[in-house]
């Protein structure tokens, strides 16, 4: 999850993000997501972070919020910023 600072930080040079990630931890447990085996998606059948496209128009924090609803109809409570890759 993004915190706050992030658009100041993207608005001193770095990159515009385009996608977000999610490391889920529930009682100090990794929540992965397993893909789908169809050869058409991106790394079909592996172990995977949750996550996607960033929307246009949409901050990175309410991207991974998005994308933690639709793929698991929850709602954490708490995100962390955590790094961000070029």
């Amino acid at each position: 999850m993004v915190h706050s600072g992030i658009k100041a930080e993207i608005e001193e040079g770095i990159p515009k993000l385009q996608s977000v990630h999610a490391i889920l931890l529930l009682k100090g447990k990794y929540i992965l997501q397993l893909r789908d085996n169809k050869p058409h998606i991106e790394d079909p059948n592996k172990w995977s972070l949750f996550g996607g496209e960033i929307e246009k128009e949409e901050e990175p924090a309410d991207a991974i919020r998005r994308e933690i609803f639709e793929e698991l109809i929850i709602s954490p409570p708490e995100y962390r910023y955590l790094w961000f890759k070029d």
